[in-house]
C-alpha cells in the first residue's frame, strides 16, 4: 500500500476518530506540555457484551474467517492506537494473551485479551479488551509528576470525562464532543 501511494503521490494516513476527540486531544496536549513529567505507564481498556449489543450469533465478529479475530481486531485497537497517539510513538515490542471461554466464541481466539506494549524510552502500556464483559472504557497515562485519564474513553455515544492530577487532588471535568478546553493554571484545568 505504501508503495502504491508513493508511486501515485497521494496521501496515506490513519483516519482514526479518537485523534479528533476533544478530551483525548487535550490529554495529549497535557502530555506534550510536560504536565505529567515523563510518561511511564499507559493503561487502556475497552470491553463490551457484544451479544447483548448485537444479538446475532452469526455476526462477523464471531466468524474467525471473516474477522481475523474478535476482541483485539475489533475493539483492542482503541486503547492500542490511542496510546500510540498520546505518546506520539510506535511500540517496539508487543506481547499478550487471549482466551475464548464462552461457547459462542468458539470460532475466534480472543473473546478476552490482554497485551503489553513496550514504547521507546521504557514507557509501558497495558491494554485489555473483551467482547464478553461489562461495558467499560478508559485510557490513562501516568507520568513522573502526574496523571491524566479519560473515562469513558472510546464509545462514540459517551460524553467523556477528563481527570488530571498533579501535585494535589485530582480534578475531573466533564466533556462532550463540543467541549473546548482552557488551561487555568499549571496544576488545574477547566472545561469551558
Amino acid at each position: 500500500m505504501v508503495e502504491a501511494v508513493d508511486a501515485h503521490d497521494v496521501p496515506l494516513m490513519i483516519a482514526y476518530r479518537m485523534q479528533t476527540e476533544p478530551a483525548i486531544r487535550r490529554a495529549k496536549e497535557f502530555i506534550d506540555e510536560g504536565l505529567l513529567g515523563e510518561p511511564i505507564f499507559v493503561n487502556g481498556n475497552m470491553t463490551e457484551p457484544i451479544l447483548e449489543l448485537v444479538p446475532d450469533p452469526d455476526q462477523w465478529r464471531l466468524d474467525g474467517e471473516l474477522s481475523g479475530g474478535c476482541a483485539v481486531m475489533d475493539i483492542g485497537l482503541y486503547p492500542l492506537n490511542t496510546a500510540r497517539f498520546l505518546l506520539d510513538a510506535d511500540p517496539e515490542r508487543v506481547r499478550g494473551s487471549v482466551a475464548s471461554v464462552a461457547p459462542e466464541f468458539d470460532d475466534v481466539p480472543d473473546e478476552h485479551a490482554a497485551f503489553q506494549l513496550d514504547f521507546p524510552g521504557h514507557v509501558f502500556a497495558v491494554c485489555t479488551a473483551s467482547q464478553n464483559a461489562h461495558m467499560a472504557s478508559h485510557i490513562e497515562v501516568l507520568g513522573t509528576e502526574g496523571r491524566v485519564r479519560v473515562e469513558p474513553a472510546f464509545y462514540p455515544w459517551d460524553d467523556r470525562a477528563l481527570t488530571i492530577e498533579r501535585g494535589g487532588p485530582a480534578s475531573t471535568f466533564p466533556s462532550s464532543r463540543s467541549t473546548r478546553w482552557r488551561r487555568s493554571s499549571s496544576t488545574s484545568h477547566t472545561a469551558c
